[in-house]
C-alpha cells in the first residue's frame, strides 16, 4: 500500500472493537462518532418553518405527525410542537433527549 493510500479518514458512528486497533497499526486515521443525539426542543423550534413543514416525532411506542396544513390553526412553532407532544401521548411541555424529530414537507392537490 502507497504511502498517499493510508491518508485516508474512517468515519463510524459506533464502536468496530478490534478492526480500530488493527487500522490504526496500519497508519489510518480514524474518527469514531458517538451516535447522533436529536435536537434540542429550541433548535427545532427555531428551524421548523410555519406553514410550510410537517412534523413527525417519536419516543419508544409513541409516533405522531402533524401535518403542513395544521399550521392554519396552531400558527407559531411552540403551538405546533405542543400539540404534536400531546397527539404522541406526552404532556405539552414534556421532553426528553430520546425523543426523534423529523421535518417533512407535503405538495396539495385540488
Amino acid at each position: 500500500m502507497s504511502e498517499t493510500s493510508k491518508n485516508v479518514r474512517i468515519f463510524a458512528t459506533c464502536d468496530i472493537g478490534p478492526a480500530l486497533d488493527g487500522l490504526r497499526a496500519r497508519g489510518y486515521q480514524l474518527e469514531v462518532h458517538p451516535s447522533p443525539e436529536p435536537p434540542p426542543k429550541q433548535l427545532i423550534i427555531e428551524k421548523v418553518r410555519s406553514g410550510i413543514d410537517g412534523l413527525i416525532i417519536e419516543e419508544g411506542n409513541s409516533l405522531a405527525t402533524l401535518l403542513p396544513s395544521v399550521w392554519a390553526s396552531l400558527p407559531t412553532p411552540e403551538q405546533f410542537l405542543r400539540q404534536l407532544k400531546r397527539k404522541a401521548g406526552r404532556p405539552a411541555e414534556y421532553w426528553s433527549q430520546a425523543i426523534r424529530v423529523a421535518r417533512y414537507t407535503t405538495e396539495e392537490f385540488t
